[in-house]
């Protein structure tokens, strides 16, 4: 993987931004470092910015990090993916698409949206993924 991922711990969620060119593979690397900041924060909920991301010469297809994100993060996690709609396999209708996650074109909606989510690891008690 050849991304840069920076992660960043606002104060209700974690913003994580990526820049540099994806291959295939990497969408299930990236999903299983999310899932280890959001743990270790203790945040369940995530603005995930990819317009700074774009693929590398050959690779064909969106980038399948909805996908993956559902196959590793636990249940009650809220993804806000912002990126083009060509980029992601991230439906840009919440309603419609995985629950938790949903696709924007700016961060100012995406944040929106997050405010609207319940939050589920605080609201059980749990830190770090764990029973407190």
């Amino acid at each position: 993987m050849k991304l840069i991922v920076t992660v960043r711990h606002q104060k209700r969620h974690l913003r994580v931004g990526v820049t540099g060119q994806w291959e295939y593979n990497d969408a299930l690397s990236l999903a299983y470092q999310l899932k280890a900041a959001a743990l270790r924060a203790g945040e369940d909920h995530m603005v995930l910015d990819l317009r700074q991301l774009g693929a590398s010469p050959g690779v064909e297809g969106p980038f399948l990090i909805g996908d993956r994100l559902q196959r590793v993060l636990p249940a009650g996690f809220a993804v806000a993916v912002v990126a083009t709609a060509e980029l992601v396999d991230v439906d840009s209708n919440p309603l419609a698409g995985t629950p938790g996650m949903a696709r924007f074109d700016t961060e100012r909606a995406a944040l929106a949206w997050l405010e609207k989510i319940p939050r589920s690891l605080r609201s059980e008690g749990q830190t770090a993924g764990k029973e407190t």
